[in-house]
């Protein structure tokens, strides 16, 4: 029997198909739900003491319109593959930080370990 946590992951894997998928949904909601309303942008800092490798990088998402947790699964699992932090790998949340001249929102991701 699949538990509550599978499908969302299933789907992430299978929508990254042929490369490592390393997020792991972790969000109380269906993941089909929009997550913003409005024009976001994902950010997200290297943190030097997590950074498991060299090559990290600050991640800075595209604009999306209205995304869904999907939409916001699939920008994490890229962050990490940016940032290279690999202990913390389970999406949880994202909260507002900033907003951009233009009015476009930037959110940071909530992630576990």
């Amino acid at each position: 029997m699949e538990n509550f946590w599978d499908k969302p992951n299933k789907e992430i894997s299978r929508r990254l198909e042929g490369r490592s998928s390393t997020v792991f949904y972790s969000v109380d909601k269906d993941m089909n739900e929009v997550a913003i309303e409005g024009n976001i942008r994902m950010v997200e800092e290297v943190n030097d003491f997590w950074a498991s490798e060299s090559g990290a990088k600050d991640y800075r998402s595209e604009v999306m319109q209205s995304p869904t947790w999907l939409d916001i699964a699939l920008a994490a699992d890229d962050m990490i593959n940016s940032v290279k932090d690999f202990h913390h790998i389970f999406l949880e949340d994202v909260y507002f930080v900033s907003e951009d001249e233009d009015g476009t929102l930037n959110y940071r991701f909530s992630m576990g370990s």
